[in-house]
């Protein structure tokens, strides 16, 4: 019975809770977790990184590269949306306006030092913000 509750809670503690953050304030996700907006009930959740070219910060490049990571948005009386937001080339590329509000991709962590480094999926975090139209 003890080993049942215990295995339980631990099952419940590594799922990634649903964080609430408000409109304006800067958050960073794992992949897999979910933040929905206390002020709009929008849902963000960070599910890949589809890209990621950047220049390591050891190596000089002649481009900076580029990150692009894929978000699912869903909000109350929208249809949800996947869509691919990107740390080049233009505000527009890390840009997407939806359900009144607008999701802006700051950046994308950690970078890499030397090329042959390696990130791990569950090392990325996604900087974002999102403010109202």
């Amino acid at each position: 019975m003890v080993l049942s509750i215990v295995v339980g809670l631990i099952l419940l503690a590594c799922q990634q809770q649903d964080v609430g953050i408000s409109l304006g304030q800067p958050f960073e996700l794992a992949i897999g977790q979910p933040v929905t907006v206390s002020d709009t009930g929008l849902q963000v959740q960070f599910n890949a990184v589809t890209e990621d070219s950047r220049c390591p910060s050891q190596v000089q490049c002649i481009w900076a590269g580029r990150a692009s990571v894929e978000l699912e948005l869903s909000a109350p009386n929208e249809a949800a949306e996947t869509i691919s937001l990107s740390t080049c080339c233009g505000p527009a590329q890390a840009h997407y306006e939806y359900a009144g509000q607008a999701i802006d991709l700051q950046g994308l962590a950690p970078g890499r030092r030397q090329p042959s480094d390696l990130i791990a999926d569950a090392d990325y975090r996604a900087q974002l913000t999102v403010s109202s139209l």
